[in-house]
């Protein structure tokens, strides 16, 4: 899901009326300083998270998005 912690809330209210809440989903946002490769993970019961600018799965993502 391109947002942050809002977007996934309103994703995973409609999942769970859809009665497919089990369906891994993952929100990513713009970090702290809104540049590219700062993006954070946002899952539900999960700790926020980042990944190296470095990392394929990042570079990959961002293009995704």
């Amino acid at each position: 899901i391109d947002g942050g912690k809002g977007q996934l809330s309103a994703v995973t209210e409609v999942m769970e009326d859809l009665g497919v809440a089990d369906i891994a989903v993952v929100a990513i946002s713009k970090g702290p300083d809104r540049n590219a490769g700062r993006e954070q993970f946002h899952m539900r019961g999960r700790e926020t998270f980042t990944l190296s600018p470095q990392a394929s799965a990042m570079h990959f993502l961002q293009r995704l998005r």
